[in-house]
């Protein structure tokens, strides 16, 4: 639950409403707003803090630290934020403790759950205000005092999903089946749970191990991420090895040591560039290999990490750890993902062939050249590379799904949902990145900002987003399966699955010699055990989505008000599958994903 919490406040988000040409609009509201602030500060001896916010068209501005109609707060001290955190406690504690007094023979709807809605209901902003000044207050003694704030809320959090006496509440409320909703079923048996996930249906002896085995793998989990954060592993390159990279990155980037030697981390940010970009294929593959074998350390964690994770799951009385985690997603069972890997996989097969055999006879990898976001350099703007474009309307999605969430309770309102499918609207939004229409909507040049990219630019960035996606789509399925298989199954032979699940799935080719991608693959280890297939999951029904409703029409207003209504509205208030057959209109399928592969080379 902490680790979800922590990768869910990562997410940083702008908002949008609509298709990509409200950009436009929002840009629009942005300046008018700040002209406004601009103005207000003037005006004598008031201050004044301002937040533009557009929701569809609305603009508000913020006085004296309260935002009007919610219970957000603003401008706190570092002693404020510290007693709002201590009464945000004391109230959730008064109220579980007023639920937990519900004798069992006369729990109802109003004296059980109905606190519980409204406590979170009024509590989550108070949280976000927080913890929200950590991450972007100047002042270190704010940011200390929000850190602080946070772990105390986080602390009574935890103790409050390990109260034995309001769980037994809830469930004597859930066994007497007096629905006054679905809302309110799916809400209850969330909290039950919730409370079971944490052991509250065990022994006492049980328990105790419970929280044994999350502390051992929380401690795990850290320790993997923590032996690749620390590793400072680097390569010394003459520049006629980096042939092909941009000055500026040689410059901007890379440390040049005492004998003119360039020095290449092993992070993304440096390896990235140059197996995109560097024309020296030994350097290519110098820099693969040894970023492919980081942290050998981190094996034995791993191997370690999953046994411990098979025994929680098998204490909370499922099979494995897979159906554990997957259990409350859309996915349901790992049989299911199962299925769908190998289904997407066989149908991929005819299209990466083709991809393959034509990187067979060019010799060389192709690729776009897109531009890292950089300082101004010598007058020269920073400008934005495209995948930095492509993410920003991936976050848009985001912000479009918070804001059109009409959920009745807290607990399914905002990106609270399950998580194979809160990335399937941000997912559909990135389609508008590579459309025409919409790509010169939000495009422009430096020197004239009203000038947009031509037709054929449009076309190429289409091109180089569908190059060889199947093949590249068959090697993240290996990841996957890879994921998949070492969380269902115990005693796995790492090394071994990895280039047995290569040859299969990589239509026989093999594995890098002299990698270990196991040993450097953080997303199994922390934040996505058991669950990595969910990208490729929310891909295929975003797919479904665009092909059935958006691609004849990409700014076609019906089109997009039904989808605001029928599946950013209800938030995570249905079942994910029924949101999106009633959208549709039948059962989501995977063709339309798997056809937009077929034509990809």
């Amino acid at each position: 639950m902490e680790i979800e919490r922590k990768r869910r406040e990562r997410r940083n988000l702008i908002v949008l409403t609509g298709a990509a040409a409200v950009l436009a609009v929002a840009v629009n509201f942005a300046f008018t707003a700040l002209n406004t602030h601009i103005k207000n500060r003037k005006k004598k001896g008031v201050a004044m803090f301002f937040i533009s916010r557009i929701v569809l068209g609305d603009v508000y501005v913020v006085f004296n630290g309260v935002v009007p109609g919610s219970n957000v707060r603003i401008n706190l001290s570092a002693p404020e934020i510290l007693r709002l955190a201590d009464h945000i406690v004391a109230k959730s504690k008064e109220v579980h403790d007023a639920v937990a007094s519900v004798p069992l023979d006369k729990v109802t709807y109003a004296n059980t759950i109905l606190p519980l809605v409204e406590l979170e209901a009024q509590q989550f902003p108070l949280i976000q205000s927080c913890a929200f000044p950590k991450l972007v207050s100047a002042s270190e003694d704010i940011r200390k005092a929000s850190t602080e704030a946070e772990r105390r809320i986080d602390a009574h959090v935890s103790g409050c999903s390990k109260r034995e006496d309001v769980y037994r509440v809830i469930k004597a409320f859930t066994a007497r089946g007096d629905w006054m909703s679905s809302e309110v079923k799916r809400f209850a048996q969330y909290l039950v749970q919730d409370f079971e996930r944490n052991g509250l249906n065990l022994t006492s002896t049980k328990r105790e191990e419970l929280q044994r085995l999350r502390a051992q793998i929380d401690e795990l989990s850290m320790r993997y991420i923590r032996n690749l954060n620390d590793d400072n592993t680097f390569l010394l390159f003459h520049d006629m090895e980096l042939v092909g990279l941009p000055p500026e990155f040689l410059k901007v980037s890379l440390e040049k040591t005492e004998n003119g030697k360039f020095k290449v981390m092993l992070r993304s940010h440096h390896v990235s560039p140059i197996l995109e970009l560097c024309k020296v294929g030994s350097t290519r593959k110098s820099v693969a290999v040894d970023y492919g074998r980081r942290c050998e350390v981190n094996l034995s964690v791993l191997e370690k990490l999953i046994q411990l994770r098979h025994k929680l799951a098998r204490l909370l009385g499922y099979s494995n750890y897979a159906e554990y985690a997957i259990d409350r997603r859309m996915a349901k069972s790992s049989t299911k993902v199962f299925e769908f890997l190998e289904k997407i996989s066989g149908s991929l097969t005819e299209s990466a062939s083709k991809e393959l055999s034509l990187l067979k006879e060019m010799k060389i990898p192709v690729a776009l050249l897109i531009s890292q976001l950089q300082k101004e350099v010598d007058g020269h703007p920073g400008l934005l590379r495209f995948s930095e474009v492509v993410n920003l309307l991936h976050e848009f999605g985001h912000v479009v799904h918070h804001i059109c969430n009409r959920a009745p309770f807290a607990r399914f309102s905002g990106l609270r949902l399950d998580p194979d499918f809160v990335e399937i609207p941000s997912v559909l939004l990135e389609k508008w990145c590579y459309e025409s229409s919409s790509l010169k909507l939000i495009s422009g040049f430096h020197q004239d900002i009203t000038k947009p990219i031509d037709d054929e630019m449009c076309k190429s960035l289409k091109r180089w987003w569908s190059s060889f996606s199947a093949l590249k789509l068959k090697q993240e399925i290996l990841y996957c399966l890879f994921d998949q298989i070492i969380h269902s199954t115990e005693n796995v032979d790492m090394i071994g699955l990895f280039k047995h699940l290569h040859s299969k799935v990589m239509l026989g080719l093999p594995m890098l010699e002299g990698t270990n991608p196991a040993s450097c693959f953080p997303r199994t280890a922390i934040g996505y055990e058991a669950t990595c297939y969910s990208r490729i999951w929310s891909e295929v029904f975003a797919a479904d989505i665009f092909s059935m409703k958006f691609r004849d029409d990409i700014f076609n207003q019906n089109a997009g008000i039904h989808f605001r209504n029928k599946v950013l509205a209800p938030g995570g208030a249905k079942d994910p599958l029924e949101i999106l057959s009633d959208f549709l209109g039948r059962e989501p399928s995977i063709q339309a994903f798997v056809d937009s592969k077929a034509h990809s080379v």
